[in-house]
């Protein structure tokens, strides 16, 4: 693996075009992380990424809560979403390339290990839209 690529469990390699990171509970002025609160937060993240790497819809790995305190299930701290592409089409072989985001939330900053790891979980045919140039 290099530094611009990453390897999905399925073994295609993408190129990493970009990444970005926001706190998961960013905007969120007051209350506790509730369910509902963190379904919200979660929405607004994924709108987020949406707005700032619009090249296909984004595929979220869902976050599995934790409970640090038992008394509230509280996000990741960090929702992180990379923008990949492929020289290969995933699905349609008339198709010149393919395009994917994915969208997961971790505690800690990313590294291109994380991003492996979570691409590593995946196929990256369930992730990717073909295009053309």
């Amino acid at each position: 693996m290099s530094d611009r690529t990453v390897s999905f469990g399925c073994g295609t390699k993408v190129l990493v075009e970009a990444l970005i990171v926001r706190r998961a509970y960013s905007g969120l002025l007051e209350g506790a992380p509730t369910p509902e609160v963190n379904r919200n937060m979660i929405t607004g993240r994924m709108r987020d990424v949406r707005r700032s790497l619009p090249s296909t819809k984004p595929h979220l790995v869902e976050p599995i809560p934790l409970v640090p305190d038992r008394q509230w299930e509280r996000l990741p701290i960090y929702c992180c979403g990379a923008e990949l592409m492929s020289h290969q089409p995933a699905r349609d072989p008339n198709r010149m390339m393919s395009m994917g985001v994915v969208v997961w939330f971790q505690e800690d900053l990313p590294t291109q290990a994380d991003l492996a790891a979570v691409a590593g979980r995946l196929r990256w045919a369930d992730v990717a839209e073909d295009g053309d140039w």
